[in-house]
C-alpha cells in the first residue's frame, strides 16, 4: 500500500521536488530493505523473541512515520494547500490506456531481471568456480551499485522532455552486463555486477517517476502505481523460477541468460514507449 500511495502523495504535496523525492523514496526502499534483511537474525537475538522480535521492532519506525504524516496532513489542512492545483480526474479506467500498459510491462520486465539476479547470481558464480564466501561480495557490489543512479536518476529524468536517452543507457548497460556474466563468466564479474547494478537502479527509479510524470493528477498517479506494481510484480514472480528451470534444461546457464536478454529486448520496446512525452 505504501509503495502504491507514496508516488501520488509526492505528486500532490511536493511536485516541485518530484525528482529528488522519488529518488530518495527509491533509495530508502532498497537500502532499508537490505538493512532489515541483514540484521533480522541479530534483532531477534537482541530482543530474545526470535522472528517475532525481528518483525515487531519495526512497529517503532511505523509509529514515527505515522506521527510525521499526521503532522504534515494537519499543517496542509490549515494551509489549505493539499492538492489545490491538481486538475480533475476523468474517472476513466486506467486499464484502457496504452501508456499505462507500457509502464506496467516496463515495471514487470525490469523486475524480472532484478529478482532473477538477486535469487540466482550466487548459485551461478559457485557453478562457475567462485568460492562461496566471495559470491556475497559480488552480490553486495551489485546492490550497492544500484544506489547512486537510483537517487540521481529521477532528478535528471524529471528535467528532460522525454526519457528515451536514459532508456538507451539502461538497455546498453544491462545487456552488456548479462553478456559478460554469460560469456566471460568470472573474468569481469565485478564490472558486470557494477554495470548491472547501475542499470537496474536507474530502471527502477525511472519507473517510480513515470507514475508521477505520466499522469495529470494525484488520483491517476495512485491508480497507475497500483496497476503497474500489481501487474509488474505478478510478472516478476515468474522470473526466478523460469531462470532456474532453464538451467535444468541447459546446465551451462546460457539459456537462462538468453531468457534475461530477451526480457531486456522487450524492456527496450516498452521502455521506449513509456519514456515518450505522453500521459496515460
Amino acid at each position: 500500500m505504501g509503495n502504491v500511495l507514496l508516488p501520488g502523495y509526492i505528486k500532490s504535496n511536493v511536485p516541485q521536488y518530484l525528482g529528488m523525492l522519488t529518488g530518495l523514496f527509491a533509495v530508502a526502499m532498497n537500502l532499508t530493505a537490505a538493512i532489515a534483511s541483514g540484521y533480522s537474525i541479530r534483532i531477534g537475538e537482541w530482543t530474545h523473541m526470535g522472528w517475532r522480535g525481528s518483525l515487531g521492532v519495526w512497529i517503532v519506525f511505523i509509529l514515527v512515520a505515522l506521527v510525521v504524516l499526521c503532522i504534515d496532513l494537519l499543517f496542509q489542512k490549515r494551509k489549505g494547500t493539499a492538492g489545490a492545483m491538481q486538475p480533475q480526474d476523468s474517472g476513466a479506467s486506467i486499464f484502457g490506456s496504452r501508456q499505462a500498459w507500457n509502464i506496467s510491462c516496463y515495471m514487470g520486465l525490469q523486475s524480472i531481471v532484478y529478482y532473477s539476479i538477486v535469487s540466482w547470481l550466487p548459485t551461478v558464480l559457485i557453478a562457475y568456480g567462485m568460492p562461496e564466501a566471495e559470491t556475497g561480495w559480488v552480490l553486495f557490489t551489485f546492490q550497492m551499485a544500484t544506489i547512486p543512479l537510483t537517487f540521481i536518476g529521477p532528478m535528471i529524468a524529471n528535467k528532460m522532455k522525454h526519457q528515451r536517452p536514459l532508456i538507451v543507457f539502461i538497455i546498453v548497460l544491462m545487456a552488456l552486463s548479462l553478456v559478460l556474466l554469460a560469456c566471460a563468466r568470472l573474468d569481469y564479474v565485478y564490472i558486470a555486477a557494477t554495470l548491472l547494478g547501475i542499470s537496474n537502479g536507474l530502471a527502477f527509479s525511472l519507473c517510480l517517476l513515470f507514475f508521477s510524470i505520466r499522469t495529470r493528477n494525484t488520483s491517476q498517479a495512485i491508480r497507475l502505481s497500483g496497476m503497474s506494481q500489481s501487474i509488474g510484480y505478478l510478472v516478476a514472480a515468474f522470473g526466478p523460477p523460469v531462470f532456474g528451470s532453464l538451467h535444468q534444461w541447459d546446465a551451462s546457464w546460457s539459456s537462462s541468460f538468453c531468457f534475461l536478454l530477451l526480457c531486456v529486448v522487450l524492456l527496450a520496446y516498452f521502455g521506449w514507449h513509456a519514456a515518450g512525452n505522453k500521459y496515460v
